[in-house]
């Protein structure tokens, strides 16, 4: 960024006073001018009405090769761009961008060269567009548009592209109040026909905000252009959203459910922030989870009530405990969800990232402390506590203490919300351990009551320390259920814990009863049970929960606890004994199978078998992971075997609602639950046949299942089942069908006119190939690599597609011949690549959490990849950690030498100088466009 000049424009006469630190009219040089010339005192603005000055600055800066870090204003892929959050602004021009700082952008005029960069877009309305210069021969034409936004925003939501290759999709949407908005979605051209659901989804999201919260957008444009560069994700620019290709780009024949619901919950999130975020935005960035927590919130919401409530709630809880929870239980990330900027202040080097403040605990966390104020005030009393931060904070930066004391004030009757705040400035994650005990009370009516007893403490500190830490409001949503029969006797009744030990007694109760805690997950805590039981009794409590509790949350943890301690239970027993579970297991599995009050979604979720990288959670460490493998398909095969009648006729009935599904509602939210149950039974099924020893009724199932996909994730799903099949002639040549099929896909007329789809489908192909359950996956790998002319070690994509894939399929990569191969690539791809040779690595760093002979093999293979010359910093950084420092050569002589695999295969497409070379010239172009 370089000042050319600047100057205060007076249009009054008469000076103001005091002096003027800038003479009005004067432009400065800045090489030969001293600092104080270009401080502004406030008291020299102030002198003058705002009517009779002006700031003008003139400034050059180099968006292109110079600015590596895609901030401020930067030139990618034949497109200017603009990233300002947090501090970005400021490389564009001189001002004091602090988020609360919110200023009314009256005019911002783009000029572009018109045959370059035909498309001019920045924030707000479209007031004023034309010719500069109709140009000749010589010079080309010129043009320009003037945005104006009447609201006051802050620096950070500053947007602007200049583009050329671009196209677009349009629509409309009325608001309540009869405006009507001009909605546009801007991406290449192969993607334009790619962008209709996320239209659709921008559609119901600004519906759904004003029938749910009475907020209405408020510009007459809204648009979102999607780039391939823009490497984080998406960016709330006020009405001009920036995503990443992939994150709004969708197409059934390539795009799979997970991201549909991906894409979905990203389109809200960003539009959502247009009023949390936007026209509140924060007072400084240590607030940063009042915009991030409330919106993602607010998109859960949104998900939940348009799509499938029990998977949104389940997926925003498995992030909060794999991610924030993570945070919480290290003393270096542990950190209150509003940091304390006297204690927590950023260091110089981190003053232009948020990487330091966008953490799982300000995003997620945060959102659950949201989610706490619903479930303590209600669905209303959430929406008048936020209408009312929007109403007294509106254009200006917010705090955490804002948006606590409009919650409170808007409901005042209801509860105390003193206590709550303490949530913004505790750090770690509660534990609430709960006890309870049934009383027969003797009384004529023979009613019984049931006291429970909460107790609350900061997991990271010792019971001495606990005794004088904080006290939060928790909310406990709990529900009573009769011990007997399961019937819900209590409905979910919210218990506020504020005490260290409380204890609540439900009275007048028929029967014994027992609770179901912590519904819906009503509160970010650890929830444990202080009341002894037996391991049977802890069985039958959770396969009550499983078979009858009214709260779908809490019916799913029942059931993944049972079916988890089924999996561990196979480890220990032979492969002729039976669990002691097996007939506790089957006859939940079976009962929620063929409930027919239970929901397509809810049902495959509550149906669903642990993952091995859940169920490594749970297991004694260290572990062998190969046996846990064995251990869940052995448990996946025994109920696919014993429920195969239900299972396929549940799999037969969502068969036919799937093939009668019209084309065009074939992403939407039901259309995706049907797929999600099909799929589960089908990969029980495969499993059952399988493990019955019928392979080939398997291949059958799995290649007719994609014979018959009518979308990418039927296609998908089929390929990876079929993948992992063994047996006979007739199994291998129907596998090989389907691979060879699969690959086909990315070779159709559709997909040749899609770069992006062909990319994604060959992506998937490699991947499925890699994580396969073979025997020889490994050299089948190999094979792939050297020979497969579309397996390019310096796509990075690519290389994660087969490379980093093979490293989760367990029973290959954890064999001495599977760490060697990665060991050998890892010391190959740190000469190309440090960053991916350092991700493989961490898979080798595991070692401590392995059993036996695998640990020594993954520690022989870091000891080598330590000892090699050159060696990049973040891989030796990495590697010495794991190894505590062990770098030395009498320890390699111990380990011998291992066998290399071959090398790379065909790698490189273009050659390095003709690329650099091209680049070159398309910058040389640019840089004559855009002023």
């Amino acid at each position: 960024l370089k000042l050319v000049s600047i100057a205060l424009l007076l249009s009054d006469d008469n000076p103001p006073h005091p002096p003027r630190v800038l003479t009005e009219g004067v432009d400065y040089d800045y090489d030969k001018a001293s600092p104080s010339d270009f401080t502004i005192f406030s008291s020299t603005l102030a002198s003058a009405s705002a009517e009779s000055q002006k700031l003008q600055i003139v400034v050059e800066l180099d968006p292109y090769d110079k600015n590596k870090e895609l901030s401020g204003l930067y030139f990618r892929d034949d497109m200017f761009c603009t990233h300002c959050e947090p501090s970005g602004f400021r490389q564009i021009t001189y001002f004091p961008d602090r988020p609360d700082n919110c200023a009314v952008f009256d005019k911002v005029r783009l000029e572009a060269n018109q045959e370059n960069y035909p498309i001019l877009l920045s924030n707000g309305n479209l007031i004023e567009s034309g010719i500069v210069d109709k140009g000749d021969d010589d010079s080309p034409a010129r043009h320009y548009a003037i945005f104006q936004d009447p609201h006051p925003k802050p620096a950070y939501i500053f947007g602007l592209v200049v583009a050329n290759n671009l196209d677009c999709i349009q629509d409309s949407y009325v608001t309540s109040s009869g405006n009507k908005v001009q909605l546009t979605l801007y991406g290449e051209p192969d993607q334009v026909p790619k962008l209709v659901f996320a239209m659709e989804t921008l559609k119901k999201a600004m519906q759904w905000d004003e029938e749910t919260f009475g907020l209405e957008y408020d510009l007459d444009t809204y648009t979102i252009v999607a780039a391939k560069h823009f490497n984080i994700g998406a960016m709330e620019n006020k009405g001009l959203n920036l995503f990443m290709a992939s994150l709004i780009a969708t197409d059934p024949s390539c795009t799979t459910d997970i991201t549909y619901d991906l894409v979905e919950k990203t389109i809200a999130h960003e539009y959502f922030h247009n009023w949390s975020g936007n026209r509140v935005t924060l007072r400084d960035w240590f607030e940063f989870t009042l915009k991030e927590g409330l919106t993602v919130y607010r998109d859960q919401e949104f998900t939940s009530d348009v799509g499938l409530s029990l998977a949104t709630r389940i997926e925003a809880v498995k992030i909060l405990r794999e991610k924030q929870f993570a945070e919480d239980a290290s003393e270096e990330l542990r950190q209150p969800i509003r940091p304390e900027s006297s204690s927590y202040l950023l260091s110089q080097q981190q003053q232009h990232s948020l990487d330091s403040l966008a953490t799982s605990t300000t995003y997620h966390k945060g959102a659950e402390v949201c989610r706490m104020y619903k479930t303590l005030l209600g669905k209303e009393g959430f929406r008048k506590g936020l209408n009312l931060y929007m109403s007294r904070h509106d254009g200006t930066g917010a705090t955490c203490d804002d948006f606590w004391k409009a919650m409170a004030d808007a409901n005042k009757e209801v509860v105390d919300l003193e206590q709550f705040q303490l949530w913004y400035s505790t750090a770690g994650t509660p534990t609430v351990s709960y006890e309870y005990q049934y009383y027969d009370d003797d009384d004529e009516n023979d009613h019984g009551r049931l006291e429970l007893t909460l107790a609350q403490k900061l997991t990271h500190l010792t019971d001495e320390e606990s005794k004088n830490g904080p006290l939060l409001h928790i909310p406990v949503a709990v529900g009573l259920l009769d011990k007997t029969t399961g019937n819900e006797v209590v409905p979910t009744t919210v218990l506020d814990l504020k005490e260290r030990t409380q204890t609540f007694v439900f009275e007048d109760l028929e029967s014994e009863a027992v609770p179901s805690m912590l519904r819906d997950f009503s509160a970010p805590v650890y929830l444990v049970s202080a009341k002894e039981q037996s391991k049977a009794e802890e069985e039958a409590y959770l396969s009550l929960l499983a078979a009858y509790d009214t709260d779908d949350f809490n019916r799913w943890e029942a059931m993944q606890e049972l079916l988890a301690r089924f999996v561990l239970s196979l480890l220990d027993e032979d492969e002729q004994s039976e669990s002691s579970l097996e007939p506790l297991i089957l006859s939940s599995f079976g009962n929620i199978l063929t409930d027919p009050k239970v929901d397509a979604s809810s049902k495959s979720y509550l149906l669903n078998l642990p993952t091995e990288a859940i169920l490594s959670r749970s297991v004694p460490k260290p572990y062998d992971p190969v046996a846990l493998l064995g251990a869940r398909k052995r448990a996946m095969g025994i109920i696919g075997q014993v429920h195969q009648s239900a299972l396929q006729e549940v799999y037969d009935d969502m068969t036919s609602k799937v093939l009668s599904i019209p084309t065009e509602d074939i992403t939407d939210a039901n259309s995706r639950a049907i797929r999600s149950l099909r799929n589960r039974c089908l990969e029980y099924l495969v499993a059952g046949h399988c493990f019955g020893g019928k392979p080939e009724q398997a291949a059958l199932l799995a290649r007719k299942h994609f014979e018959q996909a009518n979308c990418f994730t039927d296609q998908l799903i089929a390929f990876r089942q079929i993948a992992s099949l063994s047996g006979n002639k007739e199994v291998v040549q129907m596998r090989d069908e389907v691979t060879l099929q699969f690959f086909q896909l990315a070779f159709t007329e559709a997909a040749s006119e899609s770069p992006s789809t062909r990319n994604t489908i060959v992506n998937k192909w490699f991947q499925i190939q890699a994580m396969s359950d073979l025997e020889d996956a490994l050299p089948r790998v190999q094979a792939l690599m050297q020979e497969n002319p579309h397996f390019q070690a310096n796509n990075a994509g690519r290389f994660r597609s087969l490379i980093t894939s093979f490293t989760k399929n367990t029973r290959s990569f954890h064999t001495q011949a599977g760490y060697q191969f990665i060991g050998h690539i890892i010391r190959q791809m740190d000469r190309r690549s440090p960053i991916l040779a350092t991700e493989l690595a961490r898979e080798l760093a595991k070692w401590p959490q392995i059993k036996g002979e695998r640990a020594d093999w993954m520690v022989a293979e870091l000891q080598r990849i330590a000892a090699m010359e050159p060696i990049s910093k973040p891989l030796l950084t990495m590697v010495s950690r794991s190894l505590g420092n062990i770098k030395t050569s009498k320890t390699m002589k111990t380990i011998g030498k291992a066998t290399p695999p071959p090398s790379f295969g065909k790698v490189a497409t273009t050659p390095k100088t003709k690329s650099k070379k091209k680049n070159k010239k398309k910058t040389s172009k640019a840089k004559k466009g855009f002023s």
